[in-house]
């Protein structure tokens, strides 16, 4: 297995996308970073039956409709990173 030169955190990505869905893209991520936080977001409804295929494999991630408004993305962000880092969220 690849060792990573860094560890994020956490992983923001868009369900849709050409070549490979955000869906999948999560599933790597967490196989080389069990502990990455992954939100995703959406603003199609094809989404959801990616999300609903993932669920049934397994793969929890919490998922954000667009337009999502920043304050509300940061909050988001603010609450998951306070947690992770034992902090109350």
């Amino acid at each position: 297995s690849k060792t990573l030169d860094f560890q994020p955190a956490l992983l923001i990505s868009d369900v849709i996308m050409p070549d490979m869905n955000g869906v999948e893209v999560a599933i790597r991520v967490r196989e080389m970073l069990p502990d990455c936080e992954v939100l995703l977001l959406t603003g199609q409804a094809a989404a959801v039956d990616l999300m609903q295929r993932a669920r049934s494999a397994g793969h929890n991630f919490d998922i954000l409709n667009k337009p999502i408004h920043p304050d509300e993305l940061l909050r988001w962000v603010s609450r998951r990173m306070k947690r992770d880092s034992g902090g109350s969220a």
